[in-house]
Protein backbone atom coordinates (compact mmCIF):
# COMPACT_ATOMS: atom_id res chain seq x y z
CA UNK A 1 0.00 0.00 0.00
CA UNK A 2 2.76 2.42 0.88
CA UNK A 3 4.80 1.60 -2.23
CA UNK A 4 1.88 2.18 -4.58
CA UNK A 5 1.02 5.55 -3.00
CA UNK A 6 4.70 6.48 -3.16
CA UNK A 7 4.72 5.82 -6.90
CA UNK A 8 1.51 7.77 -7.31
CA UNK A 9 3.12 10.89 -5.89
CA UNK A 10 6.32 10.45 -7.91
CA UNK A 11 4.54 10.02 -11.26
CA UNK A 12 3.85 13.75 -11.85
CA UNK A 13 7.40 14.54 -10.77
CA UNK A 14 8.77 11.98 -13.23
CA UNK A 15 6.58 13.24 -16.07
CA UNK A 16 7.70 16.79 -15.31
CA UNK A 17 11.35 15.77 -15.54
CA UNK A 18 10.75 13.96 -18.83
CA UNK A 19 9.05 17.04 -20.29
CA UNK A 20 11.83 19.28 -19.00
CA UNK A 21 14.54 17.04 -20.45
CA UNK A 22 12.92 17.13 -23.89
CA UNK A 23 12.83 20.93 -23.81
CA UNK A 24 16.37 21.05 -22.44
CA UNK A 25 17.63 18.78 -25.23
CA UNK A 26 15.93 20.98 -27.84
CA UNK A 27 17.47 24.12 -26.31
CA UNK A 28 20.92 22.50 -26.27
CA UNK A 29 20.64 21.55 -29.94
CA UNK A 30 19.47 25.04 -30.92
CA UNK A 31 22.24 26.67 -28.86
CA UNK A 32 24.87 24.37 -30.43
CA UNK A 33 23.66 25.29 -33.92
CA UNK A 34 23.77 29.00 -33.06
CA UNK A 35 27.24 28.72 -31.52
CA UNK A 36 28.62 26.83 -34.53
CA UNK A 37 26.96 29.34 -36.85
CA UNK A 38 28.50 32.25 -34.93
CA UNK A 39 31.94 30.64 -34.98
CA UNK A 40 31.52 29.97 -38.71
CA UNK A 41 30.46 33.58 -39.27
CA UNK A 42 33.53 34.83 -37.40
CA UNK A 43 35.69 32.44 -39.42
CA UNK A 44 34.05 33.69 -42.59
CA UNK A 45 34.83 37.31 -41.75
CA UNK A 46 38.43 36.46 -40.84
CA UNK A 47 39.10 34.39 -43.96
CA UNK A 48 37.12 36.30 -46.54
CA UNK A 49 40.23 37.16 -48.55
CA UNK A 50 41.33 33.56 -49.16
CA UNK A 51 39.62 32.11 -52.23
CA UNK A 52 39.24 28.46 -53.12
CA UNK A 53 38.86 27.31 -56.71
CA UNK A 54 36.14 24.70 -57.12
CA UNK A 55 35.87 22.65 -60.29
CA UNK A 56 32.78 20.50 -60.51
CA UNK A 57 32.21 17.74 -63.03
CA UNK A 58 29.52 19.48 -65.11
CA UNK A 59 29.98 23.08 -64.00
CA UNK A 60 33.07 25.09 -64.81
CA UNK A 61 35.62 26.27 -62.27
CA UNK A 62 34.63 29.11 -59.98
CA UNK A 63 36.24 30.67 -56.94
CA UNK A 64 34.61 31.18 -53.57
CA UNK A 65 35.98 32.63 -50.33
CA UNK A 66 37.02 29.89 -47.89
CA UNK A 67 34.96 31.15 -44.95
CA UNK A 68 31.82 31.43 -47.03
CA UNK A 69 32.37 27.93 -48.46
CA UNK A 70 32.67 26.42 -44.97
CA UNK A 71 29.60 28.27 -43.73
CA UNK A 72 27.58 27.18 -46.77
CA UNK A 73 28.62 23.56 -46.22
CA UNK A 74 27.63 23.80 -42.53
CA UNK A 75 24.16 25.09 -43.29
CA UNK A 76 23.71 22.65 -46.18
CA UNK A 77 24.56 19.79 -43.82
CA UNK A 78 22.16 21.22 -41.24
CA UNK A 79 19.29 21.33 -43.73
CA UNK A 80 20.11 17.87 -45.10
CA UNK A 81 20.25 16.40 -41.58
CA UNK A 82 16.94 18.02 -40.64
CA UNK A 83 15.31 16.58 -43.78
CA UNK A 84 16.65 13.13 -42.95
CA UNK A 85 15.29 13.39 -39.40
CA UNK A 86 11.85 14.48 -40.62
CA UNK A 87 11.81 11.60 -43.11
CA UNK A 88 12.83 9.14 -40.38
CA UNK A 89 10.08 10.37 -38.05
CA UNK A 90 7.52 10.10 -40.86
CA UNK A 91 8.55 6.51 -41.65
CA UNK A 92 8.45 5.61 -37.95
CA UNK A 93 4.94 7.05 -37.60
CA UNK A 94 3.76 4.93 -40.55
CA UNK A 95 5.30 1.80 -39.00
CA UNK A 96 3.74 2.65 -35.63
CA UNK A 97 0.32 2.99 -37.23
CA UNK A 98 0.71 -0.45 -38.84
CA UNK A 99 1.87 -1.99 -35.55
CA UNK A 100 -1.15 -0.52 -33.74
CA UNK A 101 -3.49 -1.96 -36.37
CA UNK A 102 -1.84 -5.36 -35.96
CA UNK A 103 -2.11 -5.13 -32.17
CA UNK A 104 -5.81 -4.26 -32.42
CA UNK A 105 -6.49 -7.19 -34.74
CA UNK A 106 -4.58 -9.57 -32.43
CA UNK A 107 -6.51 -8.25 -29.46
CA UNK A 108 -9.81 -8.88 -31.28
CA UNK A 109 -8.71 -12.40 -32.16
CA UNK A 110 -7.68 -13.06 -28.56
CA UNK A 111 -10.98 -11.74 -27.23
CA UNK A 112 -12.83 -13.94 -29.71
CA UNK A 113 -10.82 -17.01 -28.67
CA UNK A 114 -11.44 -16.26 -24.99
CA UNK A 115 -15.17 -16.14 -25.59
CA UNK A 116 -15.22 -19.59 -27.22
CA UNK A 117 -15.79 -22.63 -25.04
CA UNK A 118 -13.23 -25.40 -24.94
CA UNK A 119 -15.37 -27.64 -27.15
CA UNK A 120 -15.69 -25.01 -29.87
CA UNK A 121 -12.01 -24.02 -29.89
CA UNK A 122 -9.87 -25.44 -32.71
Amino acid sequence: MIASSWRFFLCPFYLGIVGLMGKLKFLLIVSAVLIFGAVGGAFMMANDGITVAIDLLFYGPFSLPLGRLILYCFFLGLVFGALLCVTYVFVQSIELRGARKDADSYKKQLDHLRSLSLKDAP
